[in-house]
């Protein structure tokens, strides 16, 4: 048998979970789990490979072209099934296991073992970074060593975070230039869909992240298990948002919409000009007298019905 055939795994049954205790249903996926990060192991090793064979010096002859994938990232996403992210962090984990500079040894023996999962370990090599003149590698391998340790009880959101902390804990100094290089790749594309819908892709900067989703979490919070209201008016208030036959998203994206309109009204020329942005409508006059028809929103390549129209009168009214 190949060193690299996955060996046969008996799924148990799982229909009498309800009769298990506590103890042996948390210890369970304790066991399982470990089974998985010893697998996440061996894949990130193939990745790593793949990755390899797909260098781009390689052209069409490498291995994700030849699989008819741009890059070996898509190409193992699509392997996968999960998101190019998680396919980069498999490949940059792998890398890191099959080569790991000095001050990530640790992080490589502990996703071998089993006892590191790739996601952490992608998170501790992303945001602990590389030694520098003001930063020794033996510092690094020490902060490593300490997030290896507190991984276990820490999602890898929460183990990038604590890594960054180190980082700045190490070099004070470049936090000014990190903060720089992070706020220059602040972005916000947009691009229309063959529907007519509009697809904004937003890349935030820690400070601009600070202004917009405190007041989108305060917007959406009773959904998500927010504070407890004792006052009436906001027990009220959260109590709609639950029972609103919105999505989250949509509430989200509605009280985005709503942020800017009220902006564009209270603003004195600094952000919009001199001109106050607005919805400009085009619809007849029979349609919207009758109420039936199609309008048209300047800008946008898709009609919107009478009844749009008639809102955005009495609103701009």
């Amino acid at each position: 048998m190949s060193v690299l055939t996955a060996p046969a795994i008996e799924v148990p049954r799982l229909d009498g979970l309800g009769g298990v205790s506590e103890a042996i249903l948390l210890d369970a996926l304790d066991s399982w789990q470990a089974c998985i990060r010893g697998a996440q192991a061996v894949v990130a090793g193939i990745a790593a490979e793949i990755d390899r064979r797909s260098a781009r010096e390689l052209g069409y002859d490498g291995l994700a072209q030849r699989a008819g994938a741009r890059t070996a990232e898509i190409l193992i996403s699509q392997l996968t099934g999960t998101s190019v992210r998680d396919a980069r962090d498999l490949v940059a984990v792998g890398r890191v296991v099959d080569d790991a500079p000095r001050w990530l040894t640790d992080v490589a023996t502990g996703v071998t073992r089993g006892s590191l999962s790739v996601g952490s370990a992608a998170a501790i090599a992303n945001a602990l970074g590389t030694p520098t003149g003001d930063i020794a590698a033996d510092d690094l391998l020490d902060a490593a060593r300490k997030l290896v340790g507190e991984a276990p009880g820490l999602s890898p959101d929460q183990v990038a975070r604590r890594a960054r902390e180190l980082r700045d804990e190490l070099d004070a100094d470049g936090v000014v230039d990190r903060e720089t290089a992070l706020r220059d790749q602040r972005s916000l594309r947009w691009s229309r869909t063959p529907q007519g819908l509009t697809r904004m892709v937003a890349v935030f900067d820690p400070e601009s992240a600070g202004e917009v989703f405190p007041a989108l979490d305060a917007v959406t919070s009773p959904r998500r298990g927010g504070p407890r209201f004792v006052d009436a008016d906001e027990v009220a208030r959260a109590d709609a948002i639950i029972d609103d036959p919105r999505t989250t998203e949509q509430l989200a994206l509605d009280a985005l919409v709503d942020m800017i309109r009220l902006a564009s009204r209270v603003d004195d020329g600094r952000v919009f000009g001199p001109r106050q942005p607005s919805v400009r409508v085009h619809v007849a006059e029979r349609d919207l007298i009758a109420h039936t028809g199609a309008a048209h929103i300047d800008g946008q390549s898709t009609s919107v019905s009478c009844a749009t129209a008639d809102r955005r009168v009495c609103a701009e009214g």
